[in-house]
């Protein structure tokens, strides 16, 4: 019979506030600690393979195209995170469920961002033969149960174990990064869970591709000692309702040292500049 091992991961009390448009982590001195996201937001990957932005590339072998690829672009992000919070609500207890809350997020952006119309328009041009909703809300909610099914196939065939005291969603703590100057970040793995014996931080994702910002933060993320044992990047891909895998391991294709070279070098120059 398998032993869990004891949480580690009990929810800290950690201040994460926004401060001149960085999210921090408040750490027990005071300090200014940047997100892995924020700081992996000022490198410049536009000349890197997999890179974030154009062109918009489906995934399920269907030629398509947009006037309007912002209002796609917008309309992703929140249903990605509409996904994240269906997930984290099903598999941890102690996470305070805020799907209803991305609902209203939405309801109130569409009329300030875009215009409902105009976002399901975009929608159904986009996705041509499609069946779009009449409103972007239950068509977003939609999307993102479509995505939590297809997490729940992955979790199926890895045989992932949800006990209460071993999986944390959105679970937060404070990571020192080594360089010359004492530089805190703060990660924030979107799954904990207990997988072939390993305590394995999962990072799921929703966009079309794994890029190189994913990896970079897995690749940090994976240098929190002591509690994680392994990353994996799980890709859940709405179009074709299957997911795709990656793990840093240091190969050729996962440039490990070139990624966190560079990401010391910004996440310094941020902790300066905060602190």
């Amino acid at each position: 019979m398998l032993e869990y091992p004891e949480s580690a991961f009990v929810r800290e009390d950690i201040t994460v506030t926004d401060y001149q448009g960085v999210g921090v982590y408040v750490d027990d001195d005071g300090a200014l600690c940047p997100t892995v996201v924020d700081v992996v937001d000022r490198i410049d990957f536009s000349e890197e393979p997999g890179r974030l932005y154009e062109p918009l590339m489906p995934t399920d072998g269907v030629n398509r195209t947009t006037d309007r690829p912002d209002l796609i672009r917008w309309y992703a992000a929140r249903v990605g995170e509409l996904a994240h919070d269906y997930i984290a609500d099903y598999v941890d207890l102690t996470y305070e469920a805020e799907a209803d809350d991305i609902c209203d997020r939405i309801h109130d952006a569409v009329g300030i961002d875009a215009d409902s119309g105009e976002v399901v328009e975009a929608l159904d041009e986009y996705r041509h033969e499609e069946y779009v909703a009449d409103d972007t809300v239950t068509q977003a909610q939609r999307d993102a149960k479509t995505l939590k099914s297809v997490w729940m196939d992955w979790a199926d065939d890895h045989n992932v174990d949800w006990l209460q005291d071993t999986i944390r969603a959105e679970w937060r703590t404070i990571y020192k990064v080594e360089v010359d100057w004492d530089t805190r970040v703060g990660i924030r793995p979107d799954l904990i869970v207990w997988l072939d014996g390993d305590v394995t931080a999962v990072s799921l994702k929703t966009g079309y591709r794994i890029t190189m910002a994913h990896r970079m933060q897995a690749t940090i993320t994976a240098k929190f000692e002591g509690a994680i044992d392994r990353v994996m990047i799980v890709r859940l891909d709405r179009d074709t309702e299957t997911y795709e895998i990656e793990e840093p391991d240091g190969n050729e294709d996962w440039p490990t040292a070139l990624l966190d070279v560079r990401f010391r070098e910004e996440a310094r120059k941020l902790f300066r500049a905060l602190n």
